[in-house]
């Protein structure tokens, strides 16, 4: 008597199957390149075979020409790098400050830096719909023609009203960068190194702070208006590079933008050129077309007219991805780091009043802040977006607290203590850094990896008309706090740290393991927190992908 076979497939099983009856069990194999033994992991049965199926050469032709084209969101960012740094070391030049009148802090002081900030709130609603009609590349040409003008503006300024005028017209600029930039870096770059190469995006503010720090150690000593003339002119270099390189052959649109407007070869040969190296019959290109086309798909038209910004909330998946860029926009500007705006002012609580030393001190805390941001972006899709943010920001919170102490003890006028002053400088210091690791490289990524398609670029406006709303919060309000109640400012920022790790903790969704549009699954979940950290573990043995398990990592993840 036949026995009956009960034998029920695995879910490996049944995603071999499917996979093999789609490209041949020949080819099924030979596209395993996974070493004997390994182990890998995804979000999904998809992404977990990708890891096993594809290997990015960082190294190639194809990975170089990537590169050109990112050197324009690069760009991008360390624009807004070099005026948070001319504006925080300008501040406290005589020059500068003799030439219109102002003082260190105070109300004054306060509208030249927010009104940046003002700029940027203004222009993040045409920058969102510019980067929907015009493409990614099309906006960050914007950014640059405004900044043009508003370079002009500044650096030509004999009024303290036509410099004002000039750094409206700048912020206004900026705000076509923050949206197109970030959005087009996440979206041109292979899924496996997304968390790499489009979180470098941020860190090159560091870049542009560093750089113009440096040069103003020496622009500092010029007796003339153009000691902070020269600094403000040097903010054309970076907008020139994007002008011009965008429109140069070698940069290509994204191909996510391409695809939404019918232009799907040309999209297929971007993902064939940049995540499979140039070649067509990667599983990569079958695996990514499929993913965008169907969530494409699910959308349905595209076209929404101006004023309709509705998909930001129109369900709760989308309210769910809406409210991970909220959270970031604020918290990304209110963890301490609107501090920053003021390091020399910083300085002078802990004793530090000589101006070229207060000078070539922020010059160090920008170069150490940069080599913090870079390592936080190489080590992205390492240590994943969720406990990143929850350790990160407890960290951020105990040093201010520490920072807080020490000022209180070292920094008040009469005290003379050379080594608790250098102690809180290094703390100081030490707070960029861990800010730099744990936010830099999420601030713009994290809102446009957890944005869908259709809500991505008005998404990513929104994010920088409310990160804008924050700044405008710290760069006004912080210079008053400072002149009224001195270090005690820090406080405040010690009990909204405290309170950001709890909000993390219940909110935060994972999106490292999964390509953008497997981010789809995880926002119809039931509970997105729960299904983000979600993992699927297979390993390679004689060419096939076994011991499938689902494992639900701990909070936050170890």
């Amino acid at each position: 008597m036949a026995t009956l076979d009960t034998h029920l497939p695995t879910p490996t099983e049944i995603f071999e199957d499917e996979h093999k009856e789609a490209v041949g069990e020949d080819e099924f194999h030979r596209r395993i390149i996974a070493k004997e033994g390994a182990v890998v992991a995804g979000g999904n049965l998809d992404y977990a075979r990708l890891q096993a199926e594809y290997k990015w050469n960082p190294l190639s032709l194809n990975a170089i020409r990537l590169y050109g084209c990112l050197v324009m969101p690069y760009c991008c960012s360390m624009a807004n790098g070099f005026d948070g740094s001319i504006m925080s070391t300008i501040n406290t030049m005589s020059q500068y400050l003799n030439y219109f009148g102002l003082k260190e802090v105070g109300a004054s002081t306060s509208l030249v830096f927010s009104i940046y900030n003002v700029g940027n709130m203004v222009g993040a609603p045409f920058s969102g719909i510019a980067t929907e009609k015009l493409g990614r590349r099309g906006g960050m040409f914007l950014y640059a023609f405004f900044v043009w003008i508003g370079i002009g503006l500044i650096v030509g300024a004999k009024t303290h009203a036509m410099f004002i005028g000039g750094r409206f017209v700048l912020g206004f600029g900026i705000a076509f960068a923050t949206c197109a930039a970030p959005t087009y870096a996440t979206e041109i770059t292979p899924p496996t190194w997304r968390g790499r190469l489009a979180g470098l995006y941020n860190t090159f503010y560091q870049v542009g702070s560093v750089i113009v720090t440096g040069i103003m150690v020496s622009s500092t000593k010029f007796p003339t208006s153009w000691a902070f003339r020269l600094p403000l002119l040097l903010q054309l270099i970076p907008s020139v590079i994007v002008g011009v390189g965008v429109f140069m052959p070698f940069v290509k649109e994204s191909p996510r933008w391409l695809m939404a407007h019918g232009r799907e070869e040309e999209a297929m040969k971007i993902i064939i050129d940049f995540h499979a190296d140039g070649d067509p019959n990667h599983p990569i290109v079958e695996l990514e077309m499929r993913e965008i086309r169907a969530s494409l798909a699910e959308e349905g038209n595209l076209a929404l007219p101006w004023w309709d910004w509705s998909c930001l909330w129109k369900n709760t998946e989308f309210r769910w991805r809406s409210l991970m860029m909220v959270i970031m926009s604020f918290f990304g500007q209110w963890s301490g780091n609107g501090l920053g705006y003021f390091t020399p002012v910083l300085y002078e609580n802990v004793g530090i009043t000589d101006q070229n030393r207060r000078v070539v001190l922020s010059f160090i805390g920008t170069f150490i802040s940069w080599f913090g941001a870079v390592a936080g972006a190489a080590t992205t899709d390492w240590f994943g977006r969720r406990g990143r943010l929850i350790w990160g920001t407890l960290v951020l919170c105990i040093t201010l607290a520490l920072i807080t102490l020490l000022t209180g003890l070292y920094g008040s006028t009469g005290v003379h203590n050379i080594a608790g002053s250098n102690t809180a400088i290094a703390f100081i210091n030490l707070f960029s850094v861990f800010f730099a690791f744990a936010y830099t490289p999420l601030q713009s990524l994290y809102c446009a990896e957890t944005l869908h398609y259709t809500q991505r670029a008005r998404g990513m406006a929104m994010h920088g008309f409310l990160g804008n709303v924050a700044l405008f919060v710290n760069t006004y309000g912080i210079p008053i706090a400072l002149a009224n109640i001195g270090y005690k400012t820090y406080l405040v920022y010690v009990g909204w740290t405290a309170l950001e790790v709890v909000v993390w903790y219940f909110c935060a969704v994972e999106t490292r393991g999964f390509t953008i549009e497997e981010l789809d699954e995880i926002f119809k979940s039931p509970n997105p927190i729960k299904a983000s950290q979600r993992r699927y573990k297979l390993k390679v043995s004689h060419g096939h992908l076994e011991n499938f398990n689902e494992k639900t990592v701990s909070t936050p993840p170890a």
